[in-house]
């Protein structure tokens, strides 16, 4: 959704597009060296300007509707006359609101620009659970599934697979004789000055 300063270009090898897209768009006429390239004027995934220029444009819309990063603590924005702060994460907005007014004046702004998902249970944050009990005034944090999802991505079949190094990893051998550390024995140097 955001724009680059200056229009950049990528090339595309022939063979990742579609024949039929190259007859469709007529893009066959711009095929050099089996690349086709194409000019980029906004942002995209990988892009190196991605992340910052989106955060860029997004403080500037927040800005035109009188929401303020705190000075000295990054990510945390503050409007200037409603009681409502949050803090952004990439794209998770942490909010603290009274009023369900406020709320609904942050998303409308968010909606003019991008499209916007809103839970006001407030049972996510940057990936993690969140369990509110206002009784107790306590929050309980918790990742249930982040180790069951860790092993079935690094240990799909159940067992740790080999890994393949440069290096010749040799294990501690505990209660060994000390081979090869020196103890210095010189006196220690004393100064006064």
């Amino acid at each position: 959704m955001s724009k680059l300063p200056q229009p950049e270009w990528i090339t595309v090898p022939v063979k990742d597009v579609p024949y039929s897209l190259l007859q469709e768009h007529n893009l066959t006429q711009f095929i050099v060296d089996d690349h086709i390239l194409c000019r980029v004027d906004g942002t995209m995934y990988g892009h190196p300007f991605a992340g910052r220029g989106a955060n860029t444009d997004l403080v500037a819309h927040l800005a035109k509707h009188d929401f303020l990063q705190d000075p000295n603590i990054p990510c945390l924005f503050i409007h200037s006359t409603r009681p409502i702060s949050f803090t952004l994460v990439v794209d998770d907005f942490g909010v603290k609101y009274t009023d369900l007014d406020d709320i609904h004046y942050l998303i409308h702004i968010l909606e003019e620009k991008y499209d916007v998902h809103s839970d006001l249970t407030g049972q996510k944050y940057i990936g993690v659970k969140l369990d509110w009990d206002y009784n107790a005034n306590t929050l309980t944090p918790s990742m249930p599934n982040y180790v069951a999802a860790g092993i079935a991505r690094f240990c799909p079949d159940g067992h740790l697979s080999p890994v393949k190094t440069p290096g010749i990893y040799l294990p501690p051998q505990y209660g060994a004789p000390n081979l090869g550390a020196t103890v210095d024995t010189t006196p220690p140097c004393w100064f006064i000055g």
